[in-house]
């Protein structure tokens, strides 16, 4: 995905997919509940990419991107980032751009994955109401990014 169409579903957050889809931001494809009873639904545009909507009003809340495969089977987002975002990342590089987060988590074991390196949210430097979270693998590399508005689960 080209970097302006990221930066405007980043823009879309907090629209409804009727909005972005009739905004030409993504193709009309089927909202999909991930599990019984989810809050959310979601949306994947291309591979590492996913669109988490509100299941009661179908509210853009959260963007996730993969930038490594962590989890067999899953496909990393091979698109562009918006400025000064890049790919490949760590830790430092990430706490030096966005300076201090408001909240961070050291090292964790999680099920099937293992252990990831902790993760960092930072609030979106143009938008009040974004946070923005980069959780790291267990050398400090950047492995997802999630973009979500303030007060989303």
């Amino acid at each position: 995905m080209e970097k302006k169409l990221i930066v405007k579903l980043i823009d879309s957050i907090g629209k409804s997919h009727e909005e972005i889809v009739g905004a030409g931001l993504v193709k009309s494809g089927k909202l999909e509940s991930p599990y019984e009873h989810s809050e959310h639904l979601t949306l994947s545009p291309e591979k590492g990419l996913e669109l988490n909507f509100r299941a009661e009003n179908k509210i853009l809340e959260k963007i996730h991107i993969s930038l490594i495969d962590t989890v067999e089977g899953s496909a990393a987002y091979s698109g562009e980032l918006p400025e000064p975002l890049v790919r490949k990342m760590s830790k430092e590089q990430v706490r030096s751009v966005m300076e201090k987060p408001f909240e961070t988590r050291e090292s964790f074991r999680v099920p099937v994955i293992g252990i990831l390196g902790g993760w960092d949210y930072f609030m979106h430097p143009q938008k009040a109401n974004l946070r923005i979270g980069f959780t790291y693998t267990s050398d400090s590399n950047v492995c997802n990014l999630t973009f979500a508005l303030l007060g989303s689960k």
